[in-house]
């Protein structure tokens, strides 16, 4: 689960710019209707982290290119700096930063990476976190490494010989991997849906999403809301059943919509259906402890759908260690009556250009909060 990502120096992003997916300092939750919203843990060292996130912006306001950017950080994470940055830094920034913060689902070990580096892919700056203690930090040039290990001051000396044109993530992998594979397989539970075919203007497009035996038992452990969620966007639909398919020497499933008994091939329907179909997979992957984040999910996707994909799914009891945060034009989507004002971001750009980011909880709303999408088109939110 992400408890927090920031980004600066990337694309529209030039100051760091931070979201945090846990309540606001003080907020009050337990026992309020905003409890099922988030995860409550049982130890005072784990935040309380939010099921959900809704990410408010007009066209070219960097929602976009902050889902590019966490998808660029995951990258970077794995694989280093394997490649050019160029056209990715920001034109008044001269470095690029990122940072993130995640709560493995399993074993709940909270994991905190930043890394600072510039156009020649030189380390400014970089931090490893396990669990609120420090494992290694890389500043003013020098590597100091914060836990037991053989021969460490060999190892700093050796590191602290030339600049770093990589990460020590990666440098120091072999020496302990204990916590960066974990780490780095804690994030891979973290997926990014920047677009789908199913986004594309083509009536009789294939249906691509081959689903296998345990993915199937998954979407049938969720029939009911599965179904509701299909005859809000098709009032004729009234269940679903599933061909058998062969694909790439694998052999799956595709869902083929009913009504009335009658069976229909998900590509003669609507781009709404074919998309919420092809996209089910990865919002029930929440039920696995996986955080989900998909760029305009409401694109093609009625209000009524919308709203009950996270009612009736993502902020339920059902879900207890999962996160589905996206992007949105829908102003029906902020509403206090299901989101808490924490959980609900606006992006912007400034008089310079840049995106800027803030919580709704940011604002003193006071009584006008009834009247959030208002304040939004009035431009109450935009930070000039």
């Amino acid at each position: 689960m992400l408890v927090y990502f920031e980004v600066g120096g990337f694309l529209s992003f030039n100051e760091p710019q931070i979201v945090y997916f846990t309540p606001s300092p003080g907020a009050r939750i337990v026992n309020t209707k905003y409890e099922k919203n988030f995860i409550i843990p049982d130890s005072k060292n784990i935040p309380r982290v939010m099921k959900s996130a809704v990410l408010f912006g007009d066209n070219a306001s960097g929602k976009t290119n902050w889902f590019y950017a966490l998808e660029s950080f995951k990258r970077i994470i794995k694989n280093g700096l394997e490649r050019e940055f160029d056209t990715d830094f920001n034109f008044e920034s001269e470095n690029m930063r990122f940072s993130i913060a995640i709560i493995e689902p399993v074993s709940r070990n909270i994991f905190e990476y930043t890394l600072e580096f510039n156009k020649s892919r030189q380390i400014i700056y970089e931090e490893f976190i396990f669990n609120n203690d420090l494992v290694f930090k890389y500043e003013d040039k020098k590597l100091s490494i914060d836990i037991k290990l053989n021969k460490k001051n060999e190892l700093v000396s050796l590191f602290n010989t030339v600049n770093s044109t990589d990460t020590f993530l990666s440098k120091l992998e072999d020496f302990i991997p204990d916590y960066i594979k974990s780490f780095v397989d804690a994030i891979s539970s973290v997926g990014v849906v920047t677009e789908s075919a199913f986004n594309e203007e083509i009536k009789y497009l294939p249906q691509i999403r081959l689903i296998d035996e345990s993915e199937k038992e998954v979407i049938d452990n969720y029939k009911k809301e599965i179904v509701e969620i299909l005859s809000d966007l098709d009032p004729t639909i009234d269940d679903f059943d599933y061909t058998k398919r062969e694909a790439k020497d694998k052999v799956g499933y595709d869902l083929v919509i009913k009504r009335k008994d009658h069976k229909y091939d998900i590509s003669y329907e609507s781009q709404g259906i074919r998309k919420i179909v092809n996209l089910l997979i990865d919002i029930l992957g929440i039920f696995e402890g996986n955080t989900v984040l998909i760029d305009e999910l409401d694109s093609s996707i009625g209000a009524k759908a919308l709203i009950r994909i996270f009612n009736s799914i993502v902020n339920s009891n059902k879900n207890l260690k999962g996160q589905l945060i996206i992007s949105s034009h829908n102003l029906i989507l902020m509403d206090f009556d299901s989101f808490h004002a924490s959980q609900l971001y606006v992006f912007s750009k400034d008089c310079n250009y840049q995106t800027i980011i803030r919580s709704i909880d940011d604002y003193e709303l006071r009584y006008e909060k009834k009247n959030l999408p208002s304040l939004y088109l009035n431009g109450s939110f935009e930070v000039y």
